[in-house]
């Protein structure tokens, strides 16, 4: 690690992640995840840089590119698709900052973290199916949010220690 001031890379990998399997249950056919979206959070003061460095693996052959974006403190990268009976991994990104401490955590700051907020959450996406023999799709917006208890829309839980630092 550099001294603080110097450039300092850090690459982030989020975990394989698994998609239900196409057979339906009472009724339901999972179809596909769409527009799955992560955010994270970054000291404005120190930041340099972002950039995706991997494709990822396992996206849908009809997704779109993944981009890499930052502004006003926080990092996005999306949007894309996943298939059915799927392992994957989203893209690797490489940030670039002058601070000697990582500091890029799952953004959860203001609104991120209230139950239901799925345009700010940190991980986010759109379960799609059908339902009713495949005759009628539906769509449902989809959010995690690091606690342990949910409460009810909109409320803000208590964050465990999921919502810290990544690393």
């Amino acid at each position: 690690m550099a001294p603080a001031g110097s450039p300092n890379t850090y690459t982030i990998q989020f975990g394989p992640q698994v998609t239900p399997s196409v057979s339906g249950v009472s009724g339901w056919t999972f179809d596909n995840l769409s527009e799955i979206q992560y955010k994270l959070s970054y000291d404005a003061a120190t930041f340099t840089s972002a950039s995706k460095t991997s494709l990822g693996s396992g996206l849908s052959s009809s997704s779109p590119v993944p981009t890499v974006t930052a502004s006003g403190g926080i990092i996005t990268l999306g949007k894309f698709k996943v298939d059915p009976s799927t392992t994957f991994n989203a893209p690797q990104i490489t940030v670039v900052t002058s601070s000697p401490v990582f500091d890029v955590k799952l953004s959860t700051a203001g609104t991120a973290a209230e139950f239901g907020n799925f345009a700010n959450n940190y991980f986010s996406f759109k379960s799609n199916g059908r339902i009713i023999g495949g005759l009628f799709p539906a769509t449902a917006n989809t959010s995690c949010i690091p606690a342990d208890a949910i409460g009810t829309v909109p409320s803000y839980p208590t964050l465990n220690t999921g919502a810290g630092t990544l690393h």
